[in-house]
């Protein structure tokens, strides 16, 4: 990739802006699918140092802000709450930004490593994370060695170990006393909002967080080629199949003397347009309206049908031997189903002169 041509540099804040915007504007318009792969990921470190570049600019803006009452003047309570009204971000996001700025600010060597380009934003979001765990008069040391590691491309995993290493000679026993306190602010919550979607927030223990990992990433793999789901959208079906796994494999604890288990609730409109609805609907017609017929049959009145009376459990005395004008009425459906009757009082009236005497009950 051939080197870029010298960019003469702006005059003014105001200039410097318009021109990451002009880029901006450059990078959405052109075929960027169209380059080779190497100019491709050239312009991806291009970006990550553009960035961290960015981030360093950008705290120092909002301090500047900040420190001049710039959010006070339109009547904002604080740098947050400026950034959600007139920026138009989310609260959240004007707090994490807000947020995000003061610890770059408060990390000199990060704010400067993150100025020339040097570290990642997410290391450097790392490193002041690290950093205050140890105590004030120890932090700028143990930050200037983790930012000059970074800086020398050490990995996450060196970062960690060597802030390990420090905290243990630094804080004898705080590394005892930090996973005791992470151990009692161990949670985790679920909240539903409209429609029955949830959300989940927790601050997970190392194990906890280790076996969620493995569990998730195992279940999580796309099913093949035409998988179009995205990495967090696999991530999020992976947690419900491993739930659902959960509860079918009967290993979960009672609760009142009943497994836990699933309760849906469905319209029967949503019910009426699932597969195979429209026959199982049919079906209960049928058992219903043959049920009907039953009733009519027992001499049942239009008043009595209307009654919400369980099919299949009519008491003894609706049952009537149909008169002499029912039995000869005319109409062969009835006359059958008389002597279908009959027949079967018949049959009973055999069964009870079988049944043995002086033994009631059996």
């Amino acid at each position: 990739m051939s080197s870029p041509s010298p960019v003469p540099p702006p005059s003014s804040a105001v200039e410097a802006l318009a021109m990451v915007e002009a880029a901006f504007d450059f990078l959405n318009h052109e075929d960027l699918a169209g380059l080779p792969v190497t100019v491709q990921a050239e312009c991806l470190r291009s970006w990550s140092r553009a960035e961290a570049k960015g981030a360093a600019a950008h705290a120092d803006l909002l301090g500047a802000f900040h420190a001049g009452g710039g959010p006070r003047a339109d009547g904002q309570r604080s740098t947050s709450a400026w950034l959600a009204k007139f920026t138009r971000c989310t609260a959240a996001a004007a707090r994490r930004q807000a947020g995000a700025a003061r610890r770059i600010r408060g990390g000199p060597h990060v704010r400067r490593a993150l100025a020339d380009g040097a570290i990642t934003v997410s290391y450097g979001q790392w490193i002041r994370d690290a950093v205050s765990a140890f105590y004030p008069e120890d932090q700028d040391a143990v930050e200037q060695i983790l930012v000059e590691a970074a800086v020398s491309d050490a990995p996450i995993e060196d970062l960690v170990t060597i802030a390990t290493v420090a905290l243990r000679r630094l804080r004898p026993g705080g590394t005892e006393r930090d996973e005791a306190q992470r151990m009692a602010d161990r949670g985790l919550t679920l909240s539903k909002t409209l429609g029955g979607v949830g959300r989940i927030n927790g601050d997970l223990t190392a194990e906890a967080t280790a076996l969620a990992e493995t569990v998730i990433e195992a279940l999580a793999v796309k099913k093949g080629p035409e998988d179009a789901r995205t990495e967090r959208q696999r991530r999020h079906d992976a947690f419900a199949d491993a739930m659902r796994r959960l509860v079918e494999s009967d290993l979960m604890p009672e609760r009142g003397g009943a497994k836990p288990h699933l309760k849906i609730e469905i319209g029967l409109a949503d019910l009426r347009s699932l597969p195979d609805s429209s026959r199982l609907e049919d079906e209960w017609v049928e058992r219903q309206e043959a049920a009907l017929a039953r009733r009519r049959l027992t001499g049942d009145t239009v008043r009595q049908l209307l009654i919400d009376e369980p099919v299949g459990r009519l008491a003894p005395s609706r049952v009537r031997r149909p008169g002499r004008a029912e039995r000869h009425s005319g109409s062969a459906g009835t006359a059958r189903a008389a002597g279908v009757l009959q027949r079967r009082r018949a049959h009973r009236g055999r069964a009870d002169q079988r049944r043995p005497r002086g033994r009631p009950g059996l």
